[in-house]
């Protein structure tokens, strides 16, 4: 191994280490304005899709804009298409941008 290696390494193992930092900053940022009741749990919010959204929940990303969170959420329609629906975090009301 070179001297030149040594830096390529270091950059490859913070650059795959990164993400994981990012993810658990998110996951943190989450609980924390859960615990503080500024959004609802997430069982509540797949609760509500359930009982009101045809389809099948893909994924769901909890985003701050605006002075409040968002949950938005992606769905696989009954008929194939993705669709994307954002609710306020706190009231679990429906949000259009």
């Amino acid at each position: 191994m070179t001297f030149r290696t040594i830096p390529v390494l270091l950059l490859a193992c913070l650059a795959l280490a990164a993400p994981a930092r990012a993810d658990d900053r998110d996951h943190d940022r989450a609980r924390i304005a859960r615990e503080a009741g500024e959004v609802v749990p997430l069982e509540r919010l797949l609760a509500e899709v359930a009982r009101t959204e045809p389809g099948k929940v893909i994924d769901v990303d909890l985003e701050r804009g605006h002075g409040r969170y968002v949950y938005e959420v992606k769905l696989l329609a009954p008929d194939g298409r993705r669709r994307k629906i954002l609710y306020d975090a706190r009231t679990l009301e429906r949000v259009e941008r």
